[in-house]
């Protein structure tokens, strides 16, 4: 059954949360877009860029004023897998 990953992390760093499981890619979209406003929200000082767009299933962040940013990845990952992790993600929603 395809089904999507949604990661955001640092690269070169664990995600900030667990990995979450959608079902389409309709979910996967919204559940980007959703990720990308809560970024803007905390966003007080309105310094993040974005890249990249929820279609092609994928953000990069990061803050142009901040010295050695590494900047954050928000991505929906496709997965065909049918283990127990990907059923319990699926059914965890």
């Amino acid at each position: 059954m395809t089904h999507y990953h949604i990661v955001k992390n640092t690269p070169g760093y664990m995600p900030f949360n667990d990995p979450y499981a959608v079902r389409t890619k309709t979910e996967a979209i919204a559940a980007l877009r959703d990720e990308k406003r809560f970024m803007q929200d905390s966003d007080y000082e309105g310094s993040y860029r974005f890249e990249g767009n929820a279609r092609n299933l994928s953000y990069w962040v990061t803050e142009p004023d901040r010295e050695h940013d590494l900047g954050v990845i928000i991505q929906a990952t496709e997965c065909n897998d049918t283990s127990d992790d990907c059923r319990e993600q699926l059914e965890g929603e």
